[in-house]
């Protein structure tokens, strides 16, 4: 689950009003047990929205994700 929001409309509650309908989607009607995010080291918004989503940090990508991100990451996640 990821979210991007173009910079002038950053910091209005944007990406967690839609990530707290996306949790309840995965869960309620599609029966998801856990979620994960993958959020670029630095990428602090991302990491304070992630947690306030109810995720933890789980581990750091030091190396990203071969084909998509080069920079390091950190993977949030939970369980339902």
């Amino acid at each position: 689950m990821g979210w991007t929001i173009h910079p002038a409309h950053t910091r209005q509650g944007f990406a967690q009003e839609a990530g707290r309908a996306c949790l309840d989607y995965v869960r309620d009607d599609l029966g998801w047990t856990s979620v994960n995010h993958v959020i670029a080291e630095g990428n602090i918004g991302s990491e304070r929205t992630a947690e306030a989503l109810g995720s933890t940090r789980l581990y750091r990508l030091e190396h990203g994700i071969p084909g998509a991100l080069t920079e390091p990451c950190h993977v949030y996640g939970q369980d339902f």
